[in-house]
C-alpha cells in the first residue's frame, strides 16, 4: 500500500490533492502536515513513499528544507506542488533532489501524470520545463531567463537575495538570519556577481526585466 504525506497549510488545496491520488490510487494512505517542523517530525516516526510538498509553507521557502526532508528519510520522493512560478523555481527545486515539479494551476490529469511518473521512480518535468530547460543549456546562446540566473545562486544565496529585492538592508537580514554584517556583505557580492550585477537597482531592475512573465517578484 502506498503512503503518501502531503505538506500544505492550505487544508483545501491539501484535501484536493489527496483526493486526486486517490482517484488513481485507490487503496494509498495519505497523511497531512502543515509546516516543515510538523512534515519532520512525522516522517521521524513514519517512513512513506513520496512526499508531496508546498514551496511556502510555514518554516519552509526555501530548498534548505530539502536537505533536511532528505537527512531524515534519504530514499523519499518529493513531488514539489506550487502556486510559485515554474519557470523560476522548478529547475532549482529539481537540482536539489525533488522529483518534480507541479503548478497548483495544473489540471487533474497533469497532476496524476506526474504523480504517476515520480512514484515509479522516474522525474518528472513539463514540456514547458524541458524546453525552457533545454533551451538555456544551449551553450551557444545567451542565457537570459530568470530560471537559469537564480539557478546559479546557492540557497542561501537566492534567501539573500528575496530579501534584498523586496527592500530589507544588510543590517536587516543579518539580524533576520542571525549571521554576521560582513558575511551577508560577501553574499551580497556573490549575488552580483552571478546575476552580472552592479548593484542593488540593477538587480532589481534585471530580475524585473527576466520575470516578465510572472508577477511574482513584481
Amino acid at each position: 500500500m502506498l503512503k503518501i504525506l502531503i505538506a500544505d497549510d492550505h487544508g483545501v488545496i491539501a484535501l484536493g490533492a489527496g483526493m486526486m491520488i486517490s482517484e488513481i490510487y485507490p487503496d494509498c494512505e495519505t497523511e497531512m502536515s502543515v509546516s516543515v517542523e510538523n512534515t519532520l517530525e512525522i516522517l521521524r516516526s513514519k517512513t512513506f513513499d513520496m512526499l508531496v510538498l508546498d514551496i511556502n509553507i510555514p518554516g519552509g521557502n526555501n530548498v534548505d528544507m530539502l536537505q533536511k526532508i532528505f537527512a531524515t528519510q534519504p530514499d523519499l520522493k518529493v513531488m514539489m506542488f506550487s502556486s510559485f512560478p515554474e519557470e523560476t523555481y522548478a529547475v532549482l527545486y529539481i537540482k536539489a533532489g525533488a522529483r518534480g515539479f507541479v503548478s497548483k494551476t495544473c489540471t487533474v490529469k497533469e497532476f496524476q501524470a506526474a504523480f504517476r511518473v515520480i512514484i515509479a521512480g522516474g522525474i518528472f518535468m513539463s514540456t514547458f520545463l524541458t524546453e525552457h530547460f533545454l533551451e538555456n543549456t544551449n551553450p551557444d546562446k545567451e542565457i537570459t531567463s530568470l530560471s537559469a540566473q537564480i539557478s546559479k545562486l546557492s540557497a542561501r544565496e537566492m534567501e539573500i537575495m528575496d530579501h534584498l529585492i523586496s527592500g530589507k538592508s544588510t543590517s536587516e537580514i543579518a539580524h533576520k538570519l542571525m549571521l554576521a554584517l560582513p558575511t551577508i556583505s560577501i553574499y551580497k557580492n556573490r549575488i552580483f556577481e552571478k546575476m552580472k550585477v552592479d548593484n542593488l537597482p540593477q538587480l532589481i531592475k534585471k530580475v524585473w526585466e527576466l520575470s516578465n512573465a510572472t508577477e511574482y517578484y513584481r
